[in-house]
């Protein structure tokens, strides 16, 4: 597996939102599973 180098434009800024943030752009209603796809 390839991974570039690090591109020294750009930043990376990690945070946490709040449960007020997820609950308004609608991420504790993403359903996560059940999205497998079975070969038949």
């Amino acid at each position: 597996m390839y991974a570039p180098d690090p591109d020294p434009e750009l930043e990376m800024i990690e945070y946490e939102r709040s449960e007020e943030e997820n609950e308004l752009l609608g991420l504790k209603d993403i359903k996560t599973e059940g999205y497998e796809t079975t070969d038949t």
